[in-house]
């Protein structure tokens, strides 16, 4: 059966194929390396698998002059950290950055109020808390919300503007976002909310939102100012990557990146028909190194064709200040402007394939394990009596059985035993697994071998393999 996510993705991606989604279960262990076990509660599973059942308006309005107040207080419990960064390590002391000056609104059943946001050019992230005030608003609560995402008319924001005397008009409408729903607490009768929502075009100074059970025309809005970017011209051709489109990569010609503590963009010339996607590494002031995918959320925003234009969210919030240079094609271009230079030390391996079994299922995806290690330079070993398969990539070892769920992580901080989707399976020679992109931090993405794919006869795309990002 499809999930909800898959049936929303095909009635609105014309190519179809499989939907972009974390796996679960792997992004809970990486979040559970971090806390204690009695803090890792079933409020970060629901954060993660529950499709959003919220009934928000929203919409960015185009405002001049207005500051941002200063933070104040400290990171709440829930927060766009907590729930939009959980893939990496956020830097030292990028918690400041976060906005935690509450706003609230409130009508005879319901007091909502913003608990904390943060911004870029690419996207706005915050957090609700929605706190019921009667009975019937914990009744609502408690059942989960009803109704779904409500994009707002031009009609309905002009009339907000003209609501509130203001004579400039709204140069860009909201398109859609991304909600996560926490669990409704029956103590406090409070249920919380994550929201992250494109910012368009141009700049954004405001952002308006409303529970739709609340009092008709009631808004939260509160002030969005992005974080400052760092923008490097780059103006240089390359091999670039395999895509989901186009597994094979074709050539870029890159013009410029831009990064920001919460992503990077880039835009560049591919061919639209067989589009690649420019590799930068990134070269940190302490002199590492780290790869396109150790970096981010691998699944770009933005519009493509002939000219791209994409973003890519980080998995944690970045010091961008601590980065030396971003590396392309072998050549090191300085953020702070410098003239380029050949770059001859170590660099991650590229992005590459994999084939994907015939009857691969666009729900559970497993993995070609051998080709994997082989094409990571993971070390592997392989017990054929007993079953036994064994792995090390980045210092994490990974142990499993032909027949069994169970799989052993050991590193040098931590000694467990996890549950995969689905037992190992032999076939034709090949060993086929699953879950084992969270604990080696690499991502896998299922992907067409040209930009057509395979059709299926319900006219569906069948992805036909996979690009790995190490």
């Amino acid at each position: 059966m499809k999930s909800r996510l898959q049936r929303l993705w095909d009635e609105t991606v014309p190519q179809k194929g499989p939907s972009p989604r974390p796996r679960p279960r792997a992004v809970l262990r990486r979040v559970r390396q971090g806390m204690a076990p009695t803090q890792a509660s079933a409020r970060h599973r629901n954060l993660l698998r529950r499709v959003v059942v919220i009934a928000v308006t929203a919409a960015l309005l185009l405002l001049g002059g207005m500051a941002l107040a200063a933070n104040q207080g400290e990171l709440g419990e829930h927060n766009v950290l907590q729930s939009f960064f959980y893939w990496g390590e956020t830097a030292q002391g990028m918690e400041t950055l976060v906005n935690t000056q509450p706003v609230t609104v409130s009508d005879e059943n319901y007091t909502l109020t913003l608990t904390s946001s943060i911004a870029d050019r690419n996207d706005v992230y915050f957090t609700l808390e929605i706190r019921a005030k009667t009975q019937h608003a914990r009744e609502v609560l408690a059942g989960g919300f009803v109704g779904g995402m409500a994009t707002s008319s031009t009609a309905t924001i002009q009339e907000e503007f003209a609501a509130n005397g203001w004579r400039c008009k709204p140069s860009w409408m909201w398109g859609g976002a991304s909600n996560a729903v926490e669990n409704f607490d029956p103590e406090t009768g409070t249920q919380q909310v994550a929201i992250s929502m494109g910012m368009g075009l141009g700049l954004r100074k405001e952002m308006a939102v409303r529970f739709e059970d609340m009092e008709e025309g009631l808004w939260l809005r509160f002030p969005v100012k992005p974080l400052s970017p760092i923008k490097r011209s780059i103006r240089a051709e390359g091999q670039g990557c395999a895509s989901q489109e186009y597994a094979a990569g074709n050539k870029v010609y890159l013009k410029h990146i831009i990064l920001t503590p919460l992503s990077v963009s880039m835009k560049f010339t591919t061919d639209a028909h067989a589009p690649g996607i420019p590799v930068i590494d990134y070269l940190w002031k302490d002199g590492h190194v780290s790869s396109f995918g150790e970096m981010n959320v691998v699944f770009p925003s933005g519009s493509g064709g002939e000219t791209c234009n994409y973003s890519w969210q980080f998995k944690g919030v970045q010091d961008i200040s601590q980065i030396e240079a971003v590396i392309f094609e072998g050549m090191a271009y300085p953020l702070d402007g410098g003239k380029p230079y050949p770059y001859t030390g170590p660099l991650a391996r590229r992005p590459f394939s994999l084939s994907a079994r015939e009857n691969q299922s666009l729900v559970g995806n497993t993995y070609p394990f051998f080709a994997l290690c082989e094409g990571l330079g993971a070390a592997y070993s392989w017990d054929p009596e007993t079953g036994t398969a064994t792995a090390t990539y980045r210092d994490v070892t990974l142990t499993f059985t032909l027949g069994s769920k169970a799989l052993h992580v050991k590193s040098a901080t931590m000694d467990q035993v996890y549950e995969m989707e689905h037992p190992p399976l032999l076939e034709d020679g090949e060993l086929w697994v699953d879950q084992l992109e969270g604990e080696w931090n690499i991502q896998l993405r299922p992907a067409y071998k040209d930009l057509w794919g395979t059709l299926e006869e319900d006219g569906r795309m069948k992805f036909n393999c996979f690009v790995v990002y190490p």
